[in-house]
């Protein structure tokens, strides 16, 4: 066992976890109403001991780019799945699947992206008399882990390995956890085209295309509150006063992520954590009368405590609809705040 693998797994709290997830559909919701059910009715929770069910963990193992899934054949049951396993008493179910995604596909470099949750699921376990087990459930918790090599090693509990593009696995029987599952990697490999360099390039060379002279890129920089980076713009510079999102052009050879991690990290002092998604952009005309084009990012920084100018004359954090009534933020930024306020809120009520 790759003991480093485990060691750096995140602490996980169940029932914290469970209670900000948002399930993809009317099935999923009910398995995560039975399963905090379960979690309030009973003790044992992570034990075999506990006939009635218990939790247990899953790992989708994805290769670099999210384009390809590894399945193990289930010698026991006859079919292919993600692997996992039970908890054996560890309450830490983030370390129970990426233990056993470790021990079950062999693969030693194994990457925890995170500690949300990627699925809820209540698998019916039918009884087994040779294990003297009745029927029982199993309240399984999954998550996503990617490694950057594809070699693996079977298992004593497989019958073989195998990745499986996104068009392999919808040629598999699909049951509702599965087709859940492909709408979810769907949007996960979306999510990824997003924010890789091809989509960077691609949305430049189209700008170029289209006569622009001038690539900026910034955007809506968030808090913990998800409150907005508003700065001010200095009375002398060009458009003084106004209000804006941090942002700045594209120095020669830059790419996008280059330049916003540049700019936001001259503009505010702040590094940047993750890139949620992309917005959109608008253009206008610079100062010096050329064609601009401003590329609007959603942006969450390592440490928003410290906000250091060198730019602007003044900075607020301000809520979307504090933002959107603000009138000196022009009207084609309030066209982007509009988009994540939409964005944030159809997250709240999924």
């Amino acid at each position: 066992m790759n003991n480093n693998i485990l060691a750096n797994c995140p602490n996980f709290n169940l029932v914290t976890a469970l209670e900000s997830y948002i399930p993809n559909n009317a099935q999923e919701k009910n398995d995560l109403i039975e399963t905090k059910k379960f979690l309030v009715n009973n003790t044992n929770l992570y034990s075999r001991t506990n006939l009635q069910g218990h939790i247990t963990g899953s790992g989708f193992l994805f290769n670099q780019d999210y384009s390809k899934v590894l399945l193990t054949h289930h010698k026991i049951l006859n079919d292919w799945f993600q692997f996992g396993g039970h908890s054996d008493g560890d309450a830490n179910t983030l370390r129970v699947a990426l233990r056993e995604t470790f021990e079950e596909s062999g693969c030693d470099e194994i990457i925890t992206l995170n500690d949300k949750i990627f699925d809820v699921d209540l698998q019916h376990i039918p009884a087994n008399e040779k294990k003297k087990e009745p029927a029982h459930i199993h309240y399984d918790i999954r998550f996503i882990f990617q490694t950057n090599n594809e070699n693996f090693c079977i298992s004593d509990e497989s019958n073989e390995l195998r990745w499986f593009t996104m068009e392999d696995y919808a040629k598999l029987p699909q049951t509702a956890p599965r087709h859940r599952f492909l709408q979810k990697w769907r949007e996960l490999r979306h999510q990824e085209f997003c924010r890789t360099m091809d989509f960077h390039s691609y949305l430049i060379k189209t700008a170029k295309k289209e006569g622009i002279q001038k690539i900026v890129a910034g955007g809506i920089v968030l808090n913990k509150q998800r409150e907005i980076l508003v700065l001010t713009r200095k009375p002398d510079d060009f458009l003084g006063g106004i209000d804006e999102l941090p942002s700045g052009h594209l120095e020669d050879g830059e790419t996008l992520l280059q330049g916003m991690t540049r700019e936001i990290k001259e503009e505010t002092g702040m590094d940047i954590a993750q890139i949620e998604c992309y917005l959109d952009h608008f253009d206008y005309l610079s100062g010096s009368g050329k064609k601009t084009r401003q590329f609007n990012f959603v942006i969450i920084p390592k440490d928003c405590r410290t906000v250091t100018l060198t730019e602007h004359d003044a900075y607020q954090w301000q809520t979307a609809a504090q933002a959107l009534a603000n009138p000196k933020i022009t009207p084609e930024v309030k066209k982007c705040i509009q988009l994540f306020q939409l964005i944030e809120s159809i997250k709240q009520t999924h």
